[in-house]
């Protein structure tokens, strides 16, 4: 086996570390244990997306200027120390824990775009850049399986040791992840622009999607896909409760839903499959809308079909980006959808945890339906313009 097929399997390590969160399924719902509100969880989760929508791009320009891997090491570090103060300054007052919450996003802004550039990378010398949706699927597959196992096994802590062992394992696993990557490498190729500043790529990197058809609307498309599922997901810990069942069997459908989604994940990962996109966006839609309008045992089975095609439809979205990206600048590209994404979390998330917290649940979903139901026709629209170059193919 060469070395770059060796260093694409090391790779799993990282993201390993990377997703075994048990804080994952419960946050939340340790937020809620710990006397907040729904609105001051989402006011919370709004201050977690302010941070990222700051912090996603010039991170972004941060790791195509001064290493991938180094931006990945800075988020893992990040992540282990908020999570702490997450655990520790939650019951000490609702601001601390906002402030905690808000830092979090840091980590997230650090590996996100730098994980999957690193990865493009290594993919292209091993296999050739056509194989990143098969290899990115497996690999989002194998996150999201570890991710649902270490929803589990937080959730069994939680009940049986206590709060404090989730947030703890969940620090050590990410400073774990610190030695999975010191045996990844850098791409050869000089990143960033000779002779510009940090200031000057960040401008640069901004103005890239206007020579790029139809790279505005993925990009919008992407982050309005996401914000939707995400407030649906976030959110399943409190409609499962909501609707009678037991923080045991809350954490039980996450985690089931985090191997569905991972199956998903795993069968979608062909490449050429566009049209997935829209399809499954809406059936999608679909799904969450029944989740939130099904008593709970219909909508827990309604949640896991959402699960799956979330799931299904994500290595396609990311074939598509990546493709259309440059390498000097890839990290920072990919931070764009994350960016707009953080601004509708900002604007959407704290509503919808407002209104499910004066009784309009049914509302939420079905508003979260008809939204993820737009996205599909604008997958639609994506997908039929012209395109040439190392722009998204068909």
């Amino acid at each position: 086996m060469d070395q770059s097929k060796r260093h694409l399997q090391r790779f799993y390590g990282f993201a390993a570390a990377w997703s075994f969160n048990p804080t994952r399924g419960l946050w939340i719902l340790y937020l809620l244990h710990c006397h907040w509100t729904l609105f001051e969880v989402g006011l919370s989760e709004a201050a977690f997306h302010l941070v990222a929508f700051l912090a996603e791009v010039p991170t972004g320009v941060i790791a195509d200027r001064l290493g991938r891997r180094l931006s990945l090491l800075v988020g893992l570090l990040i992540h282990a120390a908020t999570t702490l103060m997450l655990l520790y300054l939650v019951p000490v007052s609702v601001t601390l824990g906002i402030v905690s919450v808000a830092l979090g996003a840091l980590s997230y802004a650090f590996v996100g775009g730098a994980d999957q550039a690193l990865l493009y990378d290594l993919v292209e010398r091993a296999h050739g850049k056509e194989a990143y949706q098969r290899v990115y699927s497996r690999i989002l597959a194998f996150e999201l399986a570890v991710q649902a196992l270490s929803t589990a096994v937080g959730g069994w802590l939680a009940v049986t040791a206590g709060w404090s062992w989730p947030f703890a394992i969940a620090a050590l696993a990410a400073l774990g992840g610190l030695s999975a990557l010191r045996s990844l490498p850098e791409p050869d190729r000089r990143l960033g622009v000779p002779g510009q500043g940090m200031a000057g790529e960040l401008r640069q990197a901004l103005n890239l999607s206007r020579g790029v058809p139809g790279l505005r609307l993925w990009i919008v498309l992407g982050a309005m896909l996401g914000a939707l599922v995400t407030i649906n997901n976030l959110y399943a810990q409190s409609t499962l409760v909501l609707k009678g069942a037991p923080v045991s069997w809350a954490t039980t459908v996450v985690a089931t839903a985090g191997l569905v989604t991972a199956l998903g994940s795993f069968l979608g990962g062909q490449e050429g499959k566009e049209k997935q996109l829209s399809w499954g966006s809406a059936f999608l839609g679909l799904f969450t809308a029944l989740f939130g309008t099904m008593p709970l045992t219909g909508g827990s089975a309604a949640y896991l079909v959402a699960a799956g095609l979330d799931g299904y439809v994500d290595p396609a979205y990311q074939a598509a980006l990546n493709h259309a990206a440059p390498e000097s600048f890839r990290a920072a590209v990919l931070s764009l959808p994350s960016a707009l994404f953080s601004l509708l979390m900002i604007l959407l998330f704290p509503i919808a945890g407002w209104a499910m917290g004066e009784g309009h649940l049914r509302a939420v979903y079905l508003g979260l339906g008809l939204g993820l139901g737009v996205a599909a026709a604008g997958f639609r629209r994506a997908r039929a313009i012209p395109r040439s170059g190392s722009v998204v193919g068909e």
